[in-house]
């Protein structure tokens, strides 16, 4: 099984480089597994649903600006839940929710798994590369569940 992990932000832009942050600490720590790959994505709609094309499970990491939870609150988004995050939902893209319907229309082999990892975000407007302390704390264990939702592909891989 093929999976792929998809940071997705802007990393200018304070909070919303979490989800590029994440990703690039789970890259550093997959160095050996092969069925896995790390995407990062400054964009959303059709470009993250053409990342997603090939595999067989994704996930994505992003901000999260809807809601009422506490800044560097880890919320798990299924398909039906994205209109929340920062990215998948553009003003100036089609949402990932759309983007996959029309991919799957097209017949694009597209993952019959994808979970969204969202982390609520306390700025998403100032000009920075720095995340607020909460966001930037919610890294860690950001990339721990990314671990735990592959872990059952890493066993059953395993090299001898």
């Amino acid at each position: 099984m093929r999976s792929v992990v998809i940071g997705v932000g802007n990393p200018t832009l304070s909070d919303d480089g979490v989800g590029l942050r994440a990703a690039q600490a789970v890259a550093t720590r997959l160095a050996e597994r092969a069925d896995v790959d790390v995407r990062l994505l400054c964009a959303g709609g059709l470009r993250l649903m053409e990342t997603m094309v090939g595999y067989d499970r994704a996930v994505v990491l992003d901000a999260l600006t809807a809601g009422d939870a506490f800044p560097g609150t880890i919320v798990e988004l299924t398909e039906g839940d994205l209109s929340s995050t920062r990215n998948l939902a553009s003003v100036h893209d089609l949402s990932l929710p759309y983007a996959l319907d029309l991919g799957r229309l097209m017949g694009m082999a597209l993952p019959a798994t994808i979970v969204v990892l969202g982390v609520r975000a306390a700025d998403v407007t100032t000009f920075s590369e720095e995340l607020s302390p909460p966001v930037a704390a919610a890294i860690g264990p950001l990339a721990d569940r990314v671990f735990e939702l592959l872990a059952p592909v890493a066993v059953g891989n395993r090299r001898r």
